[in-house]
């Protein structure tokens, strides 16, 4: 993989297909890299220039200081496309890339991107009650230890690695073993853990989210949501949607990484999203 500096930060990113092709930049979620956009991009890179980074503190990238919030993920994107000096772009995010997708737009006005694809968009109201109750247990200095268990346990288990990739997974016969594999094998290095405790930490500067509505400075923009999601349940994206109002919406009956398991779908859906934007 190639790399940028941006933000301070080493940013680890793959570009591959025809420069010449509509561009298409990957974000993943939290915990996860550039990995789970791989089935998707094989099948859309023949039509499109397809770049996937890492976000700092996870696959092969930098580790982020402890108070990475979301202006400065913001800020690691804006970094990396005008060090690209990438146009007329569509963003395709996750959860985490979402939220930061969305952020930039907003930050820029639109300008520059072509289409907006906004899968299981993180804010402090579409995360789930128990990750909530689990993000406020560390601000109480008694269940604090649960965190240093959990940095200092996760690494060391197979057993619970691979639980905490299948809770995120609806179907695990659609997902390859190799894919299950590798998303568990991430948390064997303690930093991987300890950036997603630190994103946890970081969520009320995602706070603005939940109040944003769609303009006319936006780009068309498409939401979709899995109907399964345990970690940003489908009951919070409804009510994300019916306030942001996208232009299009799309529910799957998946996981948090529908990606992985409706990948055709996947694929078809931003490829017919990417062809609509390309008439307006």
């Amino acid at each position: 993989m190639k790399s940028l500096i941006c933000n301070g930060c080493k940013v680890s990113y793959q570009g591959f297909g025809n420069p010449e092709n509509p561009s298409i930049l990957f974000l993943h979620n939290g915990g996860s890299d550039h990995s789970i956009w791989s089935p998707i991009a094989e099948r859309l890179v023949n039509t499109h220039y397809i770049l996937s980074l890492d976000w700092p503190g996870f696959g092969q990238s930098e580790t982020t200081p402890s108070d990475f919030d979301l202006q400065a993920y913001t800020q690691v994107l804006t970094e990396f496309i005008d060090q690209l000096q990438l146009n007329n772009i569509t963003l395709v995010g996750h959860c985490l890339g979402s939220a930061t997708a969305l952020n930039y737009c907003r930050s820029v006005n639109g300008q520059g991107v072509k289409s907006l694809i906004l899968f299981n968009v993180l804010t402090p109201k579409t995360l789930s009650h128990s990750a909530n109750l689990f993000i406020q247990a560390k601000q109480r200095p008694l269940l604090n230890g649960a965190y240093k268990w959990l940095e200092s346990k996760l690494p060391r288990s197979e057993i619970a690695r691979s639980y905490f990739v299948k809770y995120q997974i609806k179907n695990g016969k659609k997902v390859s073993d190799k894919s299950k594999k590798h998303l568990s094998n991430l948390y064997i290095g303690p930093r991987n853990i300890h950036n997603l405790v630190s994103l946890a930490e970081a969520l009320p500067s995602f706070k603005h989210l939940d109040r944003i509505e769609k303009t006319e400075e936006f780009p068309p923009t498409l939401v979709i949501w899995s109907k399964k999601n345990k970690v940003l349940p489908y009951k919070q994206g409804k009510a994300f949607i019916k306030h942001f109002k996208p232009d299009e919406t799309a529910i799957l009956n998946g996981g948090h990484l529908v990606m992985l398991e409706k990948e055709g779908e996947c694929a078809d859906l931003i490829k017919s999203f990417h062809a609509l934007a390309s008439t307006k």
